[in-house]
């Protein structure tokens, strides 16, 4: 699946090859390469836009990227650091990304690794379920082969159109749901994301409701009509599961509101839950 028809809500990022500039001098101050002033700026933007940053890098004795970040004015954008000499392990073992995955709070189909090596950065993610961008300004080198529309860019600001159009849509779609009375847990579900406090800093502050667990109040808020549930899963059959998909709200939340309206829930094994429409 191409990046453009993936909600990326997570990029987990490489640092020399991929924030760095290619053939820069290393700083003899913070023991390597400085932050790109043009990477700097893409990953305000991102982190503006609510992609959740996390910085990946294999790093050698006395390294911490993260005294270059705080020089480029950018480590407080990043939710985690993963280093090599810290953890004890690096790319591309696989207890690393099963770390990325981990700390990015999202589904895997919802993290894009970014990085300059093959191997580390493309192809040790893409086995571990994660999409993959490759940084490389001059693109891939004679021998090296990948998949067919995969995407590979000359720097990390080139991404930033798709990831600010990806999150943008994101955010509007969400606020929607929201303000239409569907709750942070069901959000988060529908979205693929682990933590419904990270669905809770795309939506305006003075939105945010304080009583988001009342199952009346957020019925009465929801365009979902009262009679429709009921008789989609009372006299159809439909099951929680098939009334959340077409609702855009979790099972149980939809549970909650059945019971509200006096509804008796069906066992796990009674028969009428395949969720087919009567006739």
């Amino acid at each position: 699946m191409g990046l453009v028809a993936v909600r990326v809500l997570c990029i987990a990022a490489d640092y020399a090859g991929t924030l760095t500039t290619p053939g820069a001098a290393v700083d003899p101050e913070l023991g390597m390469r400085p932050v790109d002033p043009a990477a700097a700026v893409a990953l305000k933007a991102w982190h503006a836009a609510g992609v959740r940053l996390l910085l990946v890098s294999n790093t050698r004795p006395g390294q911490d990227r993260r005294i270059a970040l705080r020089a480029a004015g950018v480590e407080e954008l990043f939710s985690v650091v993963l280093q090599s000499r810290q953890l004890g392990i690096g790319k591309p073992d696989r207890e690393m990304y099963r770390m990325v995955k981990a700390a990015a709070g999202v589904s895997p189909r919802k993290i894009l690794f970014i990085g300059d090596h093959l191997l580390h950065d493309f192809d040790a993610p893409r086995r571990h379920g994660l999409h993959a961008a490759l940084i490389r300004p001059h693109g891939l080198g004679p021998d090296e082969v990948i998949p067919r529309g995969a995407l590979v860019l000359p720097h990390v600001s080139r991404l930033s159109m798709l990831i600010w159009e990806r999150a943008d849509l994101v955010r509007q779609t969400l606020v929607e749901r929201y303000e239409a009375g569907a709750s942070l847990e069901s959000l988060a579900e529908a979205e693929g994301v682990t933590r419904p406090t990270l669905v809770r800093q795309w939506i305006p502050a003075g939105m945010v409701r304080r009583n988001v667990g009342s199952p009346a109040l957020a019925l009465s808020q929801t365009e979902v009509k009262p009679d429709y549930l009921v008789t989609r899963y009372r006299d159809e059959g439909a099951s929680l599961e098939t009334l959340a998909r077409e609702t855009g709200h979790s099972a149980i939340v939809l549970r909650r509101w059945l019971v509200e309206l006096g509804v008796e829930i069906r066992g796990p094994h009674d028969g009428r839950s395949s969720g087919r429409r009567a006739g």
